[in-house]
């Protein structure tokens, strides 16, 4: 299998300044078709049938599938295994190429331009804000009904319209760990089952109860992400817009998204949190305070859970299901697999995507994976009961994706402005902003780059 790095040539063949590329290290989130635009390759091993024999009737003509990629994927790269058993299987030849997530937008543009693209593309958003560029599975090319409805609308469908340009390959979602030797210690049981989750303001009394009783640190850390404190905003009936018709709204500073923030920096000035990552006063990783056991509940994703299996020893620690608002909220990523509408192969690209859809195919690619099964039927099946039991608690958080998120991820607003907002509440957090002028700021960010009215 050939893995080609599209810098060089790309920087020959465009007349536009552009970023460098460099190696990046693997991990699951790496893999994706794309064709060659290019004669430099890096070095690389083959796999594969590269000069196959002729073929019998009944056999398929070998052909080459390029797949772009963001990163260089290693070895048991989940995706990168799939694409090697389904060239052994039939014959063809995988070539990988990699173009860094940050520099894909403006080099996939001029690659198109050129009619010089991959054959499939691996997409965490490209092709929802760029619907153009690639082929519309419209359920007779694709069953796209394989799907589960939440995945096919956040990772699937184009940002602006039901157009589905990507099939999605695995999701995450945002998920709560915990402490267990820390909240037993406290006396506290902490709930499993959605129907008995706690509301935010439970969780906050019971946090500041097992720092009281036990002496840790803090007792509650959030990744330094807008995604994770958004939970908090969709929990308490907020949303960045709204739809009034055909056209949307800015709403992010709604009377719900302020008290989720006046509710927020609370947590950080009673001493609940470490007030300096949301404040911007430090660059400390909270997943850390988790691991060295600072941190009693540590609001993160389903990304950390493999990690944490290795690197946690000193304590023994859960998963818990979120707490909730006004209702339960989740907010999932992922990633999409895609095929250019200037692909040179598209015969192999369908080929492959039928191939690795397949349930029996992609039951193995979900196990090998560890991550939320995009499929109906079709779910990542651990062998340890604790790893079960956790997963059966991912697949419940998945399901509380809320109707607001959704519709805000389809919108498509991170495409205007984005870090303002992040900024906004940095500033709120550290008492340079109230809430409200913070969320109000950046409301008004978003109109002047969207066009869309504001609400508030």
């Amino acid at each position: 299998m050939k893995k080609k790095w599209l810098c060089a040539t790309l920087a020959a063949m465009m007349a536009v300044s552009m970023a460098g590329c460099g190696t990046a290290p693997s991990n699951e989130s790496t893999g994706a078709a794309g064709s060659t635009a290019a004669e430099t390759t890096a070095a690389g091993t083959t796999t594969g049938a590269a000069e196959s024999e002729p073929q019998t009737e009944e056999a398929k003509a070998s052909g080459t599938l390029n797949v772009l990629l963001s990163e260089e994927p290693s070895d048991s790269d989940p995706l990168h295994v799939a694409l090697q058993t389904w060239a052994e299987e039939t014959g063809n030849t995988v070539e990988e190429l990699i173009i860094p997530y940050d520099d894909q937008t403006t080099k996939f543009a001029v690659m198109d331009k050129q009619g010089d693209v991959p054959d499939i593309v691996l997409s965490t958003g490209l092709h929802q804000a760029h619907p153009e560029f690639f082929v519309e599975f419209d359920g007779k090319n694709f069953d796209t009904s394989i799907f589960k409805d939440n995945a096919l609308q956040l990772l699937g469908q184009a940002y602006a319209s039901t157009t589905v340009t990507g099939l999605p390959r695995n999701a995450t979602v945002t998920c709560v760990y915990y402490n267990k030797d820390l909240f037993e210690k406290a006396g506290i049981t902490v709930p499993t089952d959605p129907k008995e989750a706690w509301s935010w303001e439970q969780a906050a009394e019971n946090v500041k109860k097992v720092q009281a009783e036990t002496g840790v640190k803090y007792g509650m850390a959030v990744d330094f992400s807008r995604a994770r404190y958004d939970n908090f905003m969709y929990s308490f009936g907020g949303s960045m817009v709204t739809k009034n018709g055909d056209a949307y709204e800015v709403n992010v500073n709604s009377p719900e998204s302020v008290e989720a923030l006046n509710f927020f920096i609370g947590l950080n000035d009673d001493g609940t949190m470490p007030k300096a990552i949301w404040a911007n006063a430090s660059t400390d990783n909270p997943s850390d305070y988790f691991q060295n056991g600072d941190v009693a509940m540590y609001c993160s994703g389903t990304w950390q859970y493999e990690k944490y299996k290795k690197n946690i020893s000193s304590f023994e620690w859960g998963i818990m299901t979120s707490p909730v608002g006004k209702e339960a909220s989740a907010i999932s990523g992922g990633s999409a697999l895609c095929i250019p509408k200037k692909a040179a192969d598209q015969e192999l690209a369908f080929d492959f995507l039928n191939w690795f859809y397949d349930e029996a195919n992609y039951q193995i690619y979900a196990n090998n994976s560890k991550q939320i099964s995009t499929l109906k039927n079709v779910e990542y099946t651990p062998d340890a009961e604790a790893d079960v039991e956790n997963q059966k608690i991912f697949s419940s958080e998945y399901d509380k994706c809320a109707d607001a998120y959704i519709q805000d991820e389809l919108s498509g607003w991170r495409n205007y402005t984005e870090d303002g907002y992040r900024t906004n509440m940095s500033r709120a957090v550290a008492g340079e902003m109230t809430a409200q002028e913070a969320l109000d700021d950046f409301a008004k960010q978003l109109s002047e780059a969207s066009g869309w009215a504001m609400k508030y």
